[in-house]
């Protein structure tokens, strides 16, 4: 998959994506959804087996599609967390499915942190276990994620499910 760039910081207050030839673009609702076309058949996805074994230290997240739905402007294991917790997902959900320490009273410290407006202290935690946490909740939400993801390296790796 091509890169995707969205950027809000234009003076213009344009978003300006690259490649869009690769992506579908629908206006519902007043809302526009970006979906990338599936002639892109040459992918190599890697498994969720092999993403768990790769070492993710110092990664960063380059893409996310959430059900063909473009989320922009998200590098980081624990922001992506919380966007899916507050957009997709109802606190018992959150609570029943997690794979992290989550609390339902208020605590920051000890790694938590915490979010008012889900009512829940979430511990941090590394890459690995967060992106585990991320395909835990949509799956079992019965969502598709695509993530496209950079190493330390600079090795790029997607993640379908």
């Amino acid at each position: 998959m091509d890169n995707i760039t969205v950027n809000h910081a234009d003076s213009y207050n344009r978003i300006i994506i690259k490649n869009i030839n690769n992506y579908s673009i629908k206006i519902d609702n007043n809302t526009m959804i970006i979906t990338r076309n599936e002639s892109d058949q040459n992918i190599n996805y890697i498994t969720y087996d092999e993403l768990i074994r790769t070492n993710l230290k110092n990664s960063k997240i380059i893409s996310v599609l959430i059900d063909d739905q473009l989320i922009p402007n998200i590098t980081k294991y624990n922001k992506l967390i919380i966007y899916i917790y507050r957009t997709f997902l109802l606190k018992d959900t959150i609570i029943n499915n997690t794979l992290l320490n989550i609390s339902q009273h208020e605590i920051n410290d000890k790694g938590f942190t915490y979010y008012n407006d889900l009512g829940l202290s979430i511990q941090g935690t590394e890459a690995k276990k967060s992106l585990r946490e991320i395909i835990n909740q949509i799956t079992k939400n019965n969502q598709r994620i695509e993530i496209k993801i950079k190493l330390k390296s600079n090795k790029e790796l997607i993640f379908r499910s």
